[in-house]
């Protein structure tokens, strides 16, 4: 699958973004729960 270079940045970033926002929420998590395994 190709892309152009602006699309391929744009979804680097979304992925990034929502990555980082995955983390932050791990984090919030942690923070107010005692820490348990990842569950998928």
């Amino acid at each position: 699958m190709k892309y152009s270079n602006s699309q391929f940045h744009f979804i680097l970033l979304e992925f990034i973004k929502s990555s980082r926002a995955k983390i932050i929420n791990q984090e919030l998590k942690i923070t107010l729960t005692p820490p348990t395994p990842n569950k998928r």
